[in-house]
C-alpha cells in the first residue's frame, strides 16, 4: 500500500498523513511497533474500551452457553460380608468379602442386570436413554461400579447432562432394584 490518494484526470498526487493537521513527511507508513500500538491506545482509549468491552462480554455470553454442564450421580450400596441365616447357622459357608464384594461388582455391571435395570418403569423412557439407540450397551460403556473406601461399599455412579434421569437410572428404581434383588436379604443401599 502506497501514501498517496487515488488521483482522477488531471489532479496532482498529494501525500497521506497521519496528523490531523496534515504535516508530515510523504515518506509513507510508519512500522507498527509494540510502543506505536500502545501510543495509538493512549490517544483513542475511550473508543477502545467501548468496542473492547461489549465484545468481551457477548464472546464469554456465547461460550457459557455453548458449555453443557455435567452432572453426576452415585448409589452407595453397602454389602454384609455375612449372610443371616434363618434356620441353621452354618458358619463354614461363608466367603471372603473381598471375593464377594468382586464377584458383585461384575453382576451388578453385568449384561442381564442392565437389561433389567433398563426394564423398569420409568427408565426405558427417560429423555437420556430415550435418544440412545442402544441403551444397554451405553450402560455398560458408562454406568461406574467400583468399590468404595471400605471392602463392604460398592459405588455405582453415572455422569450426565439431565440429573433427573441420572437420578432414576442409578437409584433403587433404576439399576439398583435388580440388583437388590438378585442380593441375599439383609444386604442394601
Amino acid at each position: 500500500m502506497t501514501s498517496e490518494k487515488i488521483n482522477w484526470p488531471g489532479q496532482e498526487a498529494q501525500p497521506i498523513s497521519s496528523r490531523p493537521d496534515g504535516t508530515g513527511t510523504g515518506s509513507g507508513l510508519r512500522p507498527m511497533t509494540f510502543l506505536s500500538v500502545l501510543d495509538a491506545f493512549r490517544r483513542r482509549w475511550i473508543p477502545a474500551l467501548a468496542t473492547a468491552l461489549p465484545a468481551t462480554f457477548l464472546v464469554t455470553a456465547l461460550i457459557w452457553q455453548s458449555i453443557k454442564p455435567s452432572y453426576e450421580t452415585s448409589a452407595l450400596l453397602k454389602l454384609d460380608q455375612h449372610q443371616g441365616n434363618v434356620v441353621f447357622g452354618d458358619d463354614e459357608q461363608h466367603t471372603d468379602i473381598i471375593t464377594y464384594r468382586n464377584s458383585q461388582l461384575d453382576k451388578i455391571a453385568s449384561r442381564p442386570i442392565l437389561e433389567a435395570a433398563i426394564r423398569e418403569d420409568g427408565v426405558r423412557d427417560c429423555p437420556t436413554l430415550a435418544r440412545v439407540p442402544y441403551p444397554v450397551d451405553w450402560l455398560e460403556e458408562y454406568l461406574d461400579v467400583k468399590k468404595e473406601t471400605s471392602d463392604e461399599y460398592i459405588r455405582i455412579s453415572l455422569e450426565g447432562s439431565n440429573p433427573a434421569d441420572l437420578a432414576l437410572i442409578v437409584k433403587p428404581k433404576g439399576c439398583l432394584t435388580p440388583v437388590l434383588r438378585s442380593l441375599p436379604s439383609g444386604s442394601g443401599a
